[in-house]
C-alpha cells in the first residue's frame, strides 16, 4: 500500500467518525427535562429540546452562567463548601444544563454537517484505487459476516 493509499484510508475513517457523532447527535440523550424558565415561580417555560434559535440557547446559558457564578462567589464569601450547599436551577444541576443545551445546539448544526460531510465522502470516495475499493467492501463484508 502506497502513501496516498493510506491517507485516502484515514480520511475515509474520520469520514466514518463523522457520521457516527452526527448519529450521536441525531440521538441525543438528555439529562433535564428540558423545560426552562427564567423565574421559578411562573409557568413560563421554553423548551431547550423544541427551541429553533440558537440566540434563545445562548441567553439561557448566559443566564444560568450569571446565577451559577454569583452563586459560587456568594458560597466563597459566606465559606461555604459544595458538602453543605450546590448550585441547582430548577432541579438540575449547572452542568447538566450546559450538557442539554450543548446537544441541542449540535442537533441545529447537524443539517449543515451532514451536507458538509457527504461532498467530502464523495471527494474521498473518487480518490479511491479500485483495488483498494475492493480491500474496504471485502473488510465490510468480513464485519458483517464474521
Amino acid at each position: 500500500m502506497n502513501d496516498t493509499d493510506k491517507m485516502v484510508l484515514e480520511l475515509l475513517k474520520k469520514v466514518e467518525e463523522k457520521k457516527q457523532q452526527i448519529g450521536n447527535a441525531e440521538r441525543p440523550s438528555w439529562i433535564t427535562n428540558c423545560s426552562f424558565g427564567y423565574n421559578p415561580d411562573s409557568n413560563a417555560r421554553i423548551s431547550i429540546q423544541a427551541s429553533r434559535e440558537l440566540e434563545q440557547l445562548v441567553d439561557i446559558h448566559a443566564f444560568l452562567t450569571n446565577k451559577h457564578t454569583t452563586f459560587k462567589q456568594s458560597m466563597a464569601a459566606l465559606k461555604l463548601d459544595q458538602q453543605e450547599v450546590s448550585f441547582k436551577y430548577l432541579g438540575f444541576t449547572y452542568e447538566q444544563w450546559m450538557a442539554d443545551i450543548q446537544t441541542r445546539i449540535n442537533q441545529l448544526r447537524i443539517k449543515s454537517k451532514k451536507d458538509e460531510l457527504s461532498i467530502l465522502e464523495a471527494r474521498v470516495n473518487n480518490l479511491v484505487s479500485p483495488e483498494q475499493r475492493r480491500d474496504i467492501e471485502l473488510a465490510k463484508l468480513v464485519k458483517e459476516i464474521g
